[in-house]
């Protein structure tokens, strides 16, 4: 990245608390960045360019690394009256919403500050247009239009062979659909619904729907994204399938292949795939088929002479039918990316042979900053663990009750009684940066492995990751460099109560080659880029074990330059701890030193708060036993439980959680029990609009740390 003359100036001004600065606020905008957020379907959200964390992002570099005027903010004139311009919708445009004015000698003013004018407006889908000029503090600089070169109409014929149900048309952005058989016209649309499918795409339509026209790959030489009509029934043979339309483009805010109807309503984001939009719960047509960026094509840029606070009017001038939709007006035009696809993982933006790839995310523009938010569904090839232990003379009731990812094998011996082998091993003594445990014995542990420490009990303080250094595989000792830190693990009070539970061990060897091979790779398109590794997983370990990233991130983030890390886990559980107000909570009833209580909550939380005679004892005498796992068949039986294979998920399963007191359990009394008000995430893998502002609010500030260490080279 070149030095810029005001980066130390810019960076003194830019605002720590907040990712939402004032529109009016001036700011010596740095030299313009092309930034990239690439990930799965944590990064996606609902498929265009300002979803999931990515939108706090976008707020962040028109805001604080630029200054922007939002068309709301505006003054619409007709001559010399105040007008109230008219509301253009489309979910494509920045928040969504355009200012339209018509007619010659309607205009738009606003102020703003900098050495650059960089308008966003949208071109409808229509040929008609205006010329619009342009005037700073009064003076004429210069004129543009909004002509949409992008419109047509076609016709494509097809002859059926009694076989094939889906035509492939030359395009995408097709619209206004003609469709007969033998002549005899057939009803039918464009594929609008926004959620992805889980059963037939005919079943969410009416039944009177023949064909729906919906995005794909083209079979073709050349990659491409296209319109492909698929038909409910098979054409016979020697049929004639015409299908005449419309085509073009409503050019606005978010550059990408989605398009509308005829009535405008916005085509769906996802098309027709292999791949899965999450591979925990495998759906059909779910797949995300493209990147979304800022489209320059929507884009009106002047540059100044000099820096300088201007009063902007933009007058419509001329034209056929004229009118002008203004977006926002910024002082600076970044580039940004949302290069998230639903299932993706390290190893398929690596070689994906389509459009998903990390080659596709540098085409667009050369990127100056690329976040690479990966690892919740690589981690479902990650299934090697180096120790197991066996458990004897466990009840079918037990065997259903544990999480069946920790688990290697189970054996039926007789009614009522199994024989389990964990993916776990039991710590016999421990210090701060050792461990022994006979469990460990001959196994083919390296330095770099992961150790997963604690009883997990659904809470991630529950447990500490270190960084295996050394390992005596004669007897079961391993060492770590980082010290345990007893303050950052719940349900423990001295190193010597981790004596007796349990560890695991893994490698994360694919995710890891191939997150050193992305890195490699990006840095040959540009030996400058700064790269951030990115974690945006708190999960629930008994349904998703993203555990070993951050620390693998860090190891690979020193092996290069400019490789930077953030792990918002972290941030996203103190910030759900902070959630707890007691607005939500259950009593329960102490008694005889009870330790058990089954609350009335189901499934998995996270924020919680134990009072007993007036003190808060969670973490430290008790705590909640998450109730949502992947756990054996419930309702099989017998011999039919029997399985063997690491990692295997089993069956989605909710229960009651449990309040389990290890120490102290009051022998009388009331027990209150709070948990958190709002929650990061619903399944505590994809943010909610609370963890997506935690999360955008890290890269923000990962943003400003990459400008302010760019400054000094």
């Amino acid at each position: 990245m070149k030095k810029t003359k005001n980066l130390l100036f810019i960076l003194v001004l830019l605002s720590a608390a907040s990712l939402l600065a004032k529109p009016e606020k001036d700011i010596k905008a740095i030299s313009r960045k092309n930034i990239v957020v690439c990930g799965s379907s944590t990064v996606w959200g609902k498929g265009l360019l300002d979803y999931s964390f990515v939108a706090p992002v976008d707020a962040f570099m028109k805001n604080e690394l630029s200054t922007t005027v939002l068309a709301r903010k505006m003054t619409f004139k007709k001559k010399s009256n105040i007008i109230k311009a008219q509301i253009f919708k489309n979910k494509k445009q920045y928040q969504d919403d355009g200012y339209l004015i018509d007619g010659e000698g309607a205009s738009v003013e606003f102020d703003i500050s900098g050495d650059e004018l960089a308008i966003c407006q949208t071109v409808k889908r229509t040929t008609n247009w205006a010329k619009m000029n342009v005037y700073a503090n009064g003076k004429f600089i210069v004129s543009f239009n909004n002509k949409n070169k992008t419109l047509g109409s076609a016709q494509n014929i097809f002859k059926g062979n009694g076989k094939i149900k889906n035509f492939e048309l030359p395009r995408c952005f097709t619209y206004n659909h003609n469709v007969t058989i033998n002549n005899k016209k057939i009803k039918g649309g464009l594929h609008i619904r926004g959620a992805y499918m889980t059963k037939d795409i005919f079943t969410y339509y009416p039944k009177d729907f023949e064909y729906i026209v919906i995005r794909k790959y083209s079979k073709g030489q050349k990659t491409k994204i296209i319109h492909s009509l698929l038909l409910k029934k098979t054409p016979p043979t020697n049929s004639v399938l015409k299908i005449s339309y419309d085509y073009g483009q409503t050019i606005c805010h978010t550059k990408c292949t989605i398009g509308e109807s005829k009535d405008g309503k916005l085509e769906s984001a996802f098309g027709a795939g292999r791949v899965a939009h999450d591979p925990a719960h495998p759906t059909r047509i779910s797949t995300g088929l493209d990147y979304r960026y800022i489209n320059p094509d929507a884009f009106f840029i002047h540059k100044f002479k000099s820096f300088a606070k201007r009063h902007i009017k933009i007058v419509i001038e001329g034209g056929e039918n004229p009118y002008f939709i203004i977006d926002f007006a910024t002082s600076r035009f970044h580039n940004l990316m949302n290069a998230g696809i639903g299932g993706w993982t390290a190893n398929r933006l690596l070689n994906d042979r389509y459009l998903r790839n990390y080659k596709e995310a540098c085409k667009a523009f050369k990127p100056d900053i690329f976040f690479i938010a990966l690892g919740g569904n690589d981690d479902w090839k990650e299934k090697k663990r180096f120790c197991k232990r066996t458990i004897k003379k466990q009840t079918e009731a037990q065997l259903k009750n544990m999480p069946s990812l920790e688990l290697h094998s189970a054996k039926f011996i007789s009614d009522n009684n199994y024989t389990v082998v964990k993916n776990t091993g039991i710590i016999e003594s421990i210090t701060k940066k050792s461990l022994i445990s006979s469990h460990l014995k001959g196994e083919k542990i390296k330095p770099g492995y992961f150790v997963r420490i604690g009883n997990y009990t659904g809470d991630n303080n529950s447990i500490a990751v270190r960084v295996i250094k050394t390992f005596d595989p004669k007897t079961g000792e391993i060492t770590w460099g980082n010290p345990l830190r007893i303050k950052d693990i719940i349900c423990v009070n001295k190193i010597e109560d981790l004596k007796g539970t349990e560890i695991a061990i893994r490698d994360l060897q694919f995710y890891g080659k191939n997150i050193r091979e992305l890195v490699k790779r990006l840095k040959i398109i540009n030996p400058e880029m700064a790269i951030v590794l990115l974690n945006v997983y708190n999960t629930n370990f008994f349904t998703r074990q993203i555990w070993g990233y951050p620390e693998l991130q860090k190891i690979i983030a020193l092996e290069n330059k400019n490789v930077y890390t953030v792990n918002a886990a972290k941030t996203l559980q103190n910030w759900q701890m902070n959630k707890v107000s007691g607005k939500r909570f259950v009593e329960v009833k102490a008694g005889m030193n009870k330790k058990e209580h089954t609350l009335s909550w189901k499934g998995h939380w996270q924020g919680y708060k134990v009072w007993v005679n007036g003190k808060d004892v969670y973490g430290k005498d008790c705590y909640i036993l998450s109730g949502c796992l992947w756990a054996r068949n419930q309702k099989k039986k017998g011999k039919e439980l029997e399985f063997t294979g690491d990692y295997k998920r089993g069956t989605y399963t909710k229960r009651n959680q449990k309040l389990i007191f290890f120490r102290n359990a009051p022998e009388s009394g009331k027990i209150k029990v709070e948990k958190a008000d709002t929650l990061w995430s619903s399944d505590f893998a994809h943010p909610s609009k609370y963890g997506i502002q935690v999360i955008g609010t890290e890269c923000g500030k990962m943003i400003k740390q990459i400008l302010k260490d760019s400054s000094k080279n």
